[in-house]
C-alpha cells in the first residue's frame, strides 16, 4: 500500500496555509528525505524544523496537529538516532519499537483525535514496527509487543502477518519465508534498514530460530542447525555461546564441547513457592501420620 500517497492526500485536505499544516507536511516530507538518503547531516536537518515556531514546545494544551507534529517527530528522529546515525552498528529494534509504542499510545486526555487524520499519519508506522519486530534479534519482549501491535496496526501483507505469528508462538521463522519478508517489505525506511544492515538482520534471524529450541529439544548437535534451519550460517557455536552470555536461552544453556552438543536446562533453584509447597507437604503428611 502506498502510504505516502495517502499521507501527502491527508495533509493537502487540511488548510495548507496553517502554518501547522505546513510543519506537518515537512515533517511527512522528513521520512523520505531519511529513507532516501537526500542530506547526509539529517540530524541538523531535524533540528531546523524543531526550531520552527509552529513546532509545540510543550504539551499544555496541545491541539491535535501539535500532537502529529511531536509523534512525527520522534518517529523519524528515533529511526535516525536508532538505525542510521554513524555510530550505529547493531540497531536495537525491539528497544527502537518499545519507545515509538510507548510514545505513540500516551495521547493527552484534552487531545481529539480525528480518525482519518490519525490511519493516514500512524497505520505506515505501526507497519514499520511490524517490520522492525521480524527483523529484531531474539528479544524476550516481541510477544508482548507484537500482542500489542496488533491491537494497533492495519491489515498486513500475508507474509508479515505469518511472520509475526511464527514469532509471537516462538517457532521458527523458515530462511525462504523470511527472505521474502526482507524483499516485500515496501517501508522506505524498511528499505534502507535492509540495505545498511543486512548482515545484522541475517544474524537476528537465526538468533530467533535458535531461541526457539528449547520448545522441542533438551539438547541437539551443533552440525543439525543448518540442516534444520535450511540455511548455513558461519560459527553458530559463537552465536550460541553469546545468546547465553546474553541471557537469550534459558538458565542452564551449556555447549558440550566434547560432543559439541547444545543442552537445554533450567539450573535454577526452585522458587520460594516450590519450597514453599514441599513444606505443606511434609506438614500435611506428618498431620496424617499423627493423627
Amino acid at each position: 500500500m502506498d502510504y505516502s500517497q495517502i499521507r501527502t492526500q491527508a495533509i493537502s485536505s487540511g488548510n495548507v496555509a496553517d502554518p501547522q499544516w505546513k510543519l506537518l507536511s515537512r515533517l511527512v516530507d522528513a521520512e523520505s528525505v531519511l529513507a532516501k538518503q537526500e542530506n547526509p547531516d539529517f540530524d541538523s536537518y531535524l533540528k531546523a524544523i524543531h526550531a520552527d515556531p509552529s513546532f509545540p514546545q510543550t504539551r499544555h494544551n496541545e491541539n491535535q496537529l501539535q500532537w502529529y507534529m511531536r509523534i512525527v517527530y520522534y518517529d523519524s528522529f528515533t529511526d535516525y538516532h536508532s538505525l542510521f546515525a554513524p555510530i550505529v552498528s547493531s540497531p536495537k529494534l525491539i528497544d527502537l519499537v518499545s519507545k515509538k509504542l510507548t510514545v505513540i499510545t500516551n495521547v493527552p486526555d484534552n487531545v481529539s483525535l480525528d480518525p482519518d487524520l490519525y490511519h493516514a499519519l500512524l497505520d505506515p508506522v505501526f507497519v514499520k514496527m511490524a517490520h522492525y519486530v521480524i527483523l529484531a534479534d531474539a528479544d524476550f519482549r516481541r510477544q508482548g509487543i507484537i500482542a500489542r501491535l496488533q491491537e494497533l496496526m492495519p491489515p498486513v501483507d500475508p507474509i508479515t502477518s505469518k511472520c509475526l505469528q511464527l514469532v509471537s508462538e516462538r517457532k521458527f521463522v523458515p530462511l525462504d519465508l523470511w527472505s521474502q519478508a526482507v524483499e516485500a517489505f515496501d517501508d522506505p525506511i524498511t528499505r534502507r534498514l535492509v540495505n545498511c544492515h543486512r548482515q545484522v538482520l541475517r544474524y537476528n534471524h537465526i538468533e530467533t530460530n535458535i531461541s526457539c529450541l528449547p520448545r522441542y529439544y533438551d539438547n541437539i548437535t551443533i552440525e543439525k542447525l543448518p540442516q534444520l534451519f535450511g540455511e548455513e550460517f558461519a560459527d553458530l557455536e559463537s552465536v550460541v555461546n553469546s545468546m547465553i552470555v546474553s541471557g537469550k536461552l534459558p538458565d542452564g544453556t551449556r555447549i558440550d564441547q566434547l560432543r559439541s552438543i547444545i543442552e537445554f536446562r533450567d539450573s535454577r533453584p526452585p522458587s520460594a513457592n516450590a519450597k514453599s509447597a514441599r513444606v505443606c507437604k511434609m506438614v500435611d503428611a506428618i498431620t496424617r501420620m499423627i493423627e
